[in-house]
Order: structure tokens, then sequence, then C-alpha cells
């Protein structure tokens, strides 16, 4: 019988995009790392024959480190937040775990 809260982090992609408001988890991606990404997402043919998807997943995540400290995270026009070259930006949900069994009185 589980009784944890269940937690799964909802990632944002360049044809899946949050409203920033939805955004509350956020991992910065040092430069490795993004070249790391790009050079993942380059491997699955599928994803690139169509579009150059490196290239804009790439640029979702160096346009969020830019964007969401003023829209989501600091205010407007506060810049004391600063997030690095690029980040990743996720919706994080926690559910109830699931009751079975009889209802209690």
């Amino acid at each position: 019988r589980r009784s944890d809260p269940i937690e799964f982090w909802e990632y944002e992609g360049p044809w899946h995009l949050f409203d920033p408001a939805e955004v509350n988890a956020v991992v910065p991606l040092p430069s490795r790392a993004l070249a790391t990404k790009q050079a993942g997402i380059a491997q699955h043919v599928s994803q690139m024959e169509r579009r150059r998807y490196d290239l804009a997943g790439v640029a979702l995540a160096r346009y969020r480190a830019v964007t969401l400290p003023e829209v989501r995270l600091a205010g407007f026009g506060r810049s004391e937040i600063d997030l690095g070259e690029a980040v990743e930006a996720f919706r994080r949900v926690v559910l109830s775990p699931f009751r079975t069994g009889r209802a209690r009185p």
C-alpha cells in the first residue's frame, strides 16, 4: 500500500511550451550540459528530419534563462537572479496517493 505522494516533472520542449506562470522548477544548464543535450537530440533522426530540433531546444533553453528571472522569479524590471546561459523549465506536479479499501467512518 503506497502512502507517499507521487511526484513527476513535466518537461517543456519546443513543441510543448509552458505559460511562464506554469513553470515551478528551473534547472540551470552549464555550457557542457547544453552541448551534451544538443548532441543527444541530434542522435534522434526522427527529431532532425523535419526541423532542426537541436537548435530549437538550445534556443528555448537560452530564452528561458533570459526571460524567467523577470517574468516568473524576481519580477519585472528586477535582475538580481542570474540563471546562467541556459535552463530547463519544468512543471512539477505532486499527486496524493490513491486510497483503496473501505472508507473509514
